[in-house]
């Protein structure tokens, strides 16, 4: 017999470094080896990368220092930029050259995103996969906007926990240029009871954006169903014979 194998676990930096030990542990063949890896860099390294990158998002950083690692904005209209990653879209509102607010929409379901950390813990939310039925929240009964217009449709929900949310309004919602639906819509559910309709929608309907207004936002605007980039915008970056999307991380 051969000499046992030892693995210092203490040394194992990520997930993939982990599941190549379990390989050597469990003698896998080649094969199935590589079929695993290749599932790693298709689907979790990806999501990974990306966000490390949403995790860095803060209100009050200077634009110079967020175009440092973001990138250049692939839109722009006055103090609102629009940047694309390969997953997802993120909206930055700046005044007087600091992030005054941003959103994230998640377009990919495959790069879903847990919005813990840029909630401070108060909102268990997965972009691009969660429902609103499904939002773990401290705050039970958040502020609520439906919109529908000819092409487009929207839902949000905001919130504010003082304190503990650092002093920050969160916005969570559907925009129809990212991932997931947006059940029970339409002139069928005019009649219905409000509360009826809200329940209708928050049980199936996808969380797809988060914006957060900084502390330093003098007067936080009326919620509105619409939240995050206008998909007439992005749909133009995305027609065929625009500038190429962003290439994976």
């Amino acid at each position: 017999m051969g000499l046992p194998i030892t693995i210092d676990w203490t040394r194992v930096k990520d997930v993939l470094e982990a599941v190549a030990a379990l390989i050597v542990i469990l003698g896998v063949p080649p094969i199935a080896a590589k079929q695993v890896a290749q599932l790693w860099r298709t689907w979790f390294a990806p999501r990974r990368a990306q966000a490390r990158v949403l995790d860095r998002l803060c209100c009050g950083e200077p634009m110079a220092s967020v175009n440092s690692w973001l990138g250049s904005p692939v839109l722009s209209r006055g103090s609102v930029h629009t940047y694309e990653l390969p997953g997802a879209w993120v909206q930055i509102v700046e005044a007087d050259g600091v992030v005054l607010s941003f959103a994230v929409t998640i377009r990919k379901k495959r790069l879903h995103y847990n919005a813990a950390k840029l909630t401070v813990g108060n909102l268990r939310v997965e972009l691009g996969r969660s429902t609103f039925g499904a939002i773990n929240s401290r705050d039970d009964a958040p502020e609520v906007a439906y919109a529908e217009g000819n092409r487009r449709v929207g839902y949000a929900q905001r919130y504010y926990f003082g304190n503990p949310g650092h002093y920050q309004h969160y916005v969570l919602a559907f925009n129809t240029a990212g991932a997931g639906d947006l059940t029970a819509t339409g002139s069928a559910m005019a009649a219905e009871p409000e509360d009826s309709r809200k329940m209708a929608i928050q049980a199936h309907t996808t969380v797809n954006t988060l914006m957060v207004y900084g502390p330093a936002t003098r007067a936080i605007p009326p919620l509105e169903g619409f939240i995050g980039v206008e998909p007439d915008e992005v749909r133009l970056r995305l027609a065929p014979g625009s500038r190429a999307t962003a290439s994976g991380l």
